[in-house]
């Protein structure tokens, strides 16, 4: 990576200075994946060590080669840090004006000026470049246990977390809450659909207590981001309503959290924001359009907008191949999983999230479709 100059980039990015022995190191990696994988005698330490492996080569890389993190929103969370560590206490809209909504869902931000605090670490720019790499590590956890829900079987299992990790080329993986927060979502899930396997003597004790454990978490996510408490409402009572989680405690308990914050501390913000989301609802072509600038422009930003595109198509009409290929056993017991990737899409109805939600949309859906695409 010494030789990769990044001073004079073409089109194409770091894409196309990046050397043959890097392409060719993905190669083995992938081919050294699909021969472990299907080998019966090997550890499951083997899958995770490809994985692994894989996401170095993916998320690290630029943490490597760029001397500085590159996302321009992840500058902005740095200043919001700074800010939140300087003033030593959250401020209220009249002082920060457009930057309130910081202020008013400062989850992420407080836990990551503690971190700088407790490492002595000049700024959070000390570890912002190296977040994508953590993320998604962290995430290979909670896929792991939703998988192991519906299936026993280590090729399926392993082969999902591998195409989630290829396929996710959404970018929400870069330091910001909603990595954090899609994070705990995945977590929150994982947890519902394995409690809702426990056999049935004291399950509602069992309940109880798993509750109580995922309200840090619940309210992590509250006090973080605007829309994946959203998210994870709708597909919480979706498991409830088809019976899969028959508790709906922890869905009051959300609610209740939800509702408690969005009345308080981030009122001034929605109280602003509410007449748009109004007239936003329902206008689902609106919703799914892009933002201003969100059109590629140049060879290589079309390259990459189509390769992302065809990447989402292909886990789509793989996913749907995989719920008949995969047989009726799989399809019954996993649907679940159908439904969890049948919700994201009712976003698009409710409102555009400042152009950004069909990439939400994507990203929420991917953890589920990547399951039946390697059922395929």
């Amino acid at each position: 990576m010494a030789t990769v100059d990044v001073s004079d980039l073409s089109a194409f990015g770091l894409t196309k200075e990046l050397p043959l022995v890097y392409w060719l190191g993905l190669a083995v990696l992938t081919g050294g994946f699909w021969h472990c994988v299907r080998d019966p005698l090997r550890s499951n330490l083997w899958p995770l060590a490809y994985t692994v492996g894989l996401l170095v080569f993916e998320r690290a890389t630029q943490a490597v080669v760029y001397p500085t993190p590159l996302y321009a929103w992840a500058w902005k969370h740095d200043a919001v840090i700074e800010h939140l560590i300087d003033a030593g206490r959250l401020q209220r809209g009249p002082e920060l004006a457009e930057m309130a909504v910081y202020d008013q869902w400062p989850g992420f931000f407080a836990a990551q000026a503690a971190v700088v605090k407790l490492t002595g670490a000049e700024n959070a720019l000390a570890f912002m470049a190296w977040w994508p790499l953590l993320s998604s590590l962290l995430m290979v956890l909670p896929l792991l246990l939703i998988y192991r829900t519906f299936t026993q079987d280590r090729r399926l299992v392993w082969t999902g977390v591998w195409i989630f990790s290829v396929a996710n080329w959404v970018g929400q993986d870069y330091f910001s809450p909603q990595s954090m927060a899609f994070l705990l979502y995945l977590g929150v899930i994982a947890v519902a659909l394995r409690r809702a396997e426990a056999p049935a003597p004291g399950r509602r004790a069992r309940q109880i207590v798993w509750t109580a454990l995922l309200v840090p978490l619940i309210a992590a996510i509250v006090v973080s981001h605007q829309l994946t408490p959203v998210m994870l409402v709708v597909s919480l009572a979706a498991l409830c309503v088809m019976g899969r989680y028959r508790d709906w405690t922890l869905v009051i308990v959300l609610v209740l959290v939800f509702a408690a914050w969005n009345l308080t501390a981030s009122l001034p913000f929605l109280r602003e924001a509410v007449p748009d989301m109004i007239k936003s609802f329902g206008d689902v072509s609106s919703n799914l359009e892009r933002g201003y600038g969100s059109v590629p422009t140049g060879s290589g930003a079309l390259f990459a907008s189509w390769a992302a595109r065809i990447l989402s198509a292909l886990v789509v009409l793989l996913a749907a191949a995989g719920v008949f290929l995969g047989g009726k056993p799989l399809r019954t017991r996993a649907r679940p999983l159908l439904l969890l990737a049948g919700v994201p899409p009712l976003l698009a109805i409710a409102n555009g999230y400042g152009s950004e939600m069909i990439f939400r949309v994507l990203m929420f859906m991917l953890p589920f479709l990547a399951f039946f695409a390697a059922a395929s």
